[in-house]
């Protein structure tokens, strides 16, 4: 959609109501210079359209289908979505223009062969006076991995295109732009639908951890969307690259989209937008994000956001203020709410680990915890049972004598623990770690295997199963005694539970301000005082994964 929304119509200087002058952007060619109008990206959704649709290298949810369908090929979990949009609230002549968006994508193998997704997204004028929609149909996925680092995506999108018109008094008394003639107009009174074909592509490259380059190129095939068989619209080619820098709680991005304008001369529109997530353990995640934007013909707009999530859902806010070429408006409004299917993310998993160990969940106030091997499961309840309470000391008393280095102690309690309730898996990590300390590795490796067996968290069994490598390779090596302490054990720092909990805050810090080698440093130190640690394990792993190691 064009952008100004009371223009002059032709060379005449007469002013058209905005309801009026957009039917008659759409569906005449009256003015002097050609109009472009149809199939103008309005963005989709509220999460992209907050970051001044910057998406070409963020695209990474179901609303890739829109901005870059090779951001499908990094979903794991399906989604679905659905969106709804005010645009240009406040016009004077009260004419209302809104879109509505729905989505699903689906990833075939949690996303190792792909993702396909399907949506359609509709635009509307006064609810039938004019009217455009566009079904998609899109498939994202991994397609090359650069030996060394670097992940290359590739993805498509086949659209099929309608546009309509409803019943105009112009049909039967046509207007020249300053007065009716009283003759039938042959165009508002022919064809009052149109449809063709089209099709998007795009390429989103990963590299150096944290950067990505995107690309997208829409309109391929330049459908005419004229109404009259005698006239020609061919859409534009439209080319949005795209950089962002991505973490694990932001994005920074910066796109420039090119596209051709009716005069023949190429408009263009940089954006620079950001994005950030607030994640609160048992609270789910808040997220802000805000854009500028600027570009030919007087293009400028500005573009804030909020989301809220959680494992399952995510509900989006967008709005959008021109500040260039449209007046008389309070700006565009956008709601989306998207449900997600399936296990959660490695990313969700990491960042709830990061939450909890910042939040403590020991103790709340006037509220019963139960902690299931501390560093490992929490879970809380109002109310304990007698053998719930009977099982919770003895975990607590054997967490106890493995920090003091008393193994044989915590040996005999965690077994007591694993015959009250064979299915603890805390219980069997407490006696894994304690039969390590007492050098005894096949004891050890076969009560890893039970906590893995019984272990319901995947983030946390496959930590485990990590763990369980390292100690039957150290065995193998007769390096035990370096993961253990060895003839060093007794010069170990030995560390409260309290203390493992501060090491494990500070941690937290220095990785979230991507000071890695000191947190890697603070890690460590966890792991000499309490060998299994889980949440410090998978956090070395982490911080690996992130210096590319």
């Amino acid at each position: 959609m064009n952008s100004r929304l009371t223009m002059r119509a032709g060379a005449t200087g007469k002013k058209l109501p905005a309801v009026r002058f957009f039917a008659w952007l759409c569906l005449c060619a009256l003015a002097a210079v050609p109009a472009r109008a149809a199939f103008e990206d309005l963005g989709a959704g509220a999460r992209g359209p907050g970051m001044g649709n910057a998406m070409a290298a963020v695209a990474d949810d179901v609303y890739a289908a829109h901005y870059n369908p090779a951001g499908l090929g990094v979903m794991t979990r399906a989604q679905f979505t659905a969106a709804y949009t005010q645009l240009f609230s406040g016009l004077t002549d009260d004419s209302k223009l809104g879109t509505s968006f729905f989505g699903y994508a689906h990833p075939v193998d949690e996303g190792r062969l792909g993702t396909f997704a399907g949506a359609l997204n509709s635009f509307s004028l006064d609810g039938g006076l004019y009217r455009e929609n566009t079904l998609y149909l899109s498939y994202g996925r991994l397609a090359y991995i650069r030996p060394g680092g670097g992940e290359l995506f590739l993805g498509g999108t086949l659209k099929y295109l309608s546009s309509s018109f409803g019943s105009f008094p112009e049909s039967a008394n046509a207007t020249n732009g300053i007065i009716n003639t009283g003759r039938a107009d042959p165009l508002l009174s022919g064809n009052s639908s149109h449809r063709a074909l089209d099709a998007d592509v795009g390429a989103l490259y990963r590299f150096r951890t944290h950067y990505q380059l995107g690309l997208q190129v829409a309109h391929l095939p330049r459908p005419n969307m004229a109404f009259s068989s005698s006239d020609s619209d061919p859409l534009p080619l439209d080319v949005k690259l795209g950089l962002d820098y991505k973490s694990l709680i932001s994005n920074l991005a910066a796109q420039v989209e090119t596209k051709k304008a009716p005069d023949g001369s190429t408009d263009s529109i940089f954006t620079a937008a950001a994005e950030r997530w607030f994640p609160k353990a048992l609270a789910g995640d808040f997220g802000v994000r805000g854009a500028i934007a600027a570009g030919t013909r007087d293009y400028k707009q500005l573009n804030v956001g909020l989301s809220y999530r959680t494992r399952r859902v995510q509900v989006d806010y967008g709005y959008a203020l021109p500040l260039g070429a449209v007046n008389g408006t309070s700006g565009s409004h956008r709601m989306a709410i998207t449900f997600h299917f399936g296990k959660a993310t490695d990313q969700e998993e990491t960042l709830e680990m990061l939450m909890e160990t910042l939040s403590g969940l020991k103790m709340k106030a006037g509220t019963a915890v139960n902690v299931e091997r501390s560093t490992v499961t929490v879970f809380i309840a109002t109310e304990l049972s007698e053998d719930e309470r009977a099982l919770a000391d003895k975990l607590a008393r054997a967490e106890e004598a493995i920090t003091a280095g008393r193994y044989g102690e915590a040996v005999t309690l965690a077994s007591a623990a694993a015959d009250m309730d064979p299915g603890s898996a805390a219980a069997w990590q407490d006696m894994g770690t304690a039969y390590l300390g007492l050098g005894n590795y096949g004891d050890s490796l076969a009560a890893w295997e039970k906590a893995y067996g019984n272990e319901k968290s995947p983030a946390l069994k496959e930590a485990i199963r990590d763990y369980m490598k390292s100690i039957a390779r150290l065995a193998r090596s007769g390096a035990a005694a370096a993961l253990r302490g060895g003839p060093r054990a007794a010069q170990r720092a030995v560390l409260s539970r309290s203390e493992i909990e501060n090491l494990m805050n500070r941690g937290v810090d220095l990785y979230v301000n991507r000071e890695f080698d000191k947190a890697r440093e603070i890690f460590e130190r966890v792991l000499d005082s309490d060998p299994g640690n889980v949440e410090a394990l998978k956090a070395l792993r982490r911080l690996k994964e992130e210096k590319g190691k």
